[in-house]
């Protein structure tokens, strides 16, 4: 927990030439502050998401320290803030620090196309989640008066709000966006000011030797909705039918009265007998656990939702996944060398976001959508190292460089113990290690001295000018870790 010091914490300063990244801590969510030198001697400041999952202890209050940090390191001037998606492990620290972003000034905001009110393909995503949202909603609503257990839990997967009439937007995400909206000094009027890919590179204002190329997200529905890719990740994908099960569920597929068998249903409809019939029969009156009193049978007899659960907890990280595809991806390319440093921010996308990348191209460019994979020199590790957040081939297998270095937000013991996720994968992060040769900077691992212990898969010469490198926040509070690419 933040210690509440209010004792003035120094500016995060560049290096004369490259970029100074600083990864927060902030439980279990993204908050990325970059400093690039500017041409006048001032830094200039690129704050990538800010947020941390809704159910971290204590994550408000450390939210709240973190804004004011960077405010600090900032000297309240951010040049550019960009919201990768409505995940609230990215973006709640725009509302839990309000106070200090509010004191902050903020010359630009970057969204992706998915937020332009007049784009077509955004306006049926929103429609597309509303439907989905909808039918979970009536699902969990079955799940909860059945008495299950794990509708809460099942809600919890993607921090779905009840009520959220979209599955981009959990609590408070639309107050978020509009305050960020208000605080930019350069307003999102047209559909050009937001971030699509194929468009630009762009320029960061005040500085030299950088070029911004947005990958993602794809302007494309099917892409945006394959959240799956069976030979590109590292893991085996079972294959899926959630949805149909599920809208039989709520009367999303046809119920014909004289149909022998509903689509979707665990039974053949002749063995169903409804909950009104069952309630006045004896025999499920004293065994089915009607009634919470003696006599009758225990409740956790009861399975007329519990074929729900797993539909519906598939469905849910279905709308999660498709929510995390609409990542806004950012490759800031540092052209003062050949050939030119990648540092690839991938949101949360997964396979139908990176596939779209491999043949991405500008108008006037050069470079292409997999030169950039290949000359990637920091990777921000997409999803907290989840299985189907870093592609296999066409993505960490085509990372070349011999300087590459990750970056992993992610607190694995509570993810593990507490919600019984698996982040980071085993395989996933076995890999990073073997790719990035040991130099995988956790939020999670930060040491209470002054210096990390080499793994296995570094070398002595590799890990000594890595640590050079490598600053952190040696206060109690260990807010941060940064790393300088020079």
């Amino acid at each position: 927990m933040p210690t509440g010091t209010s004792n003035p914490r120094p500016l995060l300063s560049p290096p004369e030439r490259g970029v100074s990244v600083r990864m927060y801590c902030t439980g279990f969510g993204d908050c990325f502050l970059l400093a690039f030198p500017g041409v006048d001697g001032d830094p200039r400041y690129v704050l990538i998401d800010c947020g941390v999952h809704g159910g971290y202890p204590g994550g408000k209050e450390r939210l709240e320290a973190i804004a004011r940090d960077i405010a600090e390191a900032t000297n309240h001037r951010i040049h550019v803030v960009a919201v990768t998606h409505e995940h609230a492990d990215h973006i709640n620290g725009f509302l839990y620090g309000r106070d200090s972003f509010q004191q902050c000034e903020i010359d630009e905001l970057w969204l992706a196309w998915t937020e332009d009110p007049e784009h077509a393909v955004a306006r049926e995503l929103k429609r597309l989640y509303g439907k989905r949202i909808q039918a979970l909603q009536v699902a969990l609503s079955r799940l909860k008066a059945a008495g299950n257990p794990h509708a809460d839990m099942i809600a919890d997967i993607f921090g779905f709000e009840p009520g959220a009439p979209t599955a981009g937007e959990t609590k408070g995400s639309t107050e978020i966006l509009q305050f960020l909206r208000e605080k930019s000094r350069k307003k999102l009027e047209r559909p050009e000011d937001y971030k699509t890919p194929k468009k630009g590179p762009f320029e960061l204002s005040g500085v030299r030797g950088v070029r911004c190329y947005v990958l993602g997200p794809p302007e494309n529905v099917e892409s945006i909705k394959k959240d799956e890719a069976r030979t590109e990740t590292y893991f085996t994908i079972p294959p899926l039918n959630e949805e149909t099960a599920l809208f039989s569920a709520i009367g999303e597929v046809s119920e014909a009265a004289d149909s022998q068998e509903i689509q979707g249903y665990p039974f053949n409809a002749k063995y169903v007998v409804s909950l009104e019939k069952a309630a006045s029969m004896d025999f499920f009156q004293g065994f089915y656990g009607f009634r919470d009193e003696e006599g009758h049978g225990a409740r956790w007899r009861r399975i007329d939702a519990d074929w729900l659960e797993e539909a519906a907890t598939r469905i849910a990280l279905r709308i999660s996944g498709m929510v995390n595809n609409t990542s806004l991806v950012l490759a800031f390319a540092l052209t003062d060398t050949i050939p030119a440093k990648v540092l690839l921010f991938a949101g949360d996308a997964q396979a139908g976001n990176w596939l779209s990348w491999q043949d991405a191209e500008w108008e006037g460019e050069p470079v292409k959508g997999g030169a950039l994979i290949r000359q990637t020199v920091l990777y921000k590790v997409g999803h907290h190292g989840s299985a189907n957040a870093t592609l296999r081939e066409k993505g960490l297998e085509m990372m070349e460089s011999t300087e590459l270095v990750a970056m992993l937000p992610v607190d694995q013991e509570w993810a593990v113990q507490k919600q019984g996720w698996h982040h980071p994968n085993e395989k996933v992060l076995s890999r990073l290690m073997q790719k990035a040769r040991g130099r995988v900077i956790r939020s999670d691992t930060i040491p209470d001295g002054d210096s990390f212990a080499k793994p296995d898969e570094s070398r002595d010469s590799e890990w000594e000018v890595f640590q050079k490198n490598l600053e952190w926040d040696k206060s109690p509070d260990k807010l941060w870790i940064q790393y300088t690419i020079q």
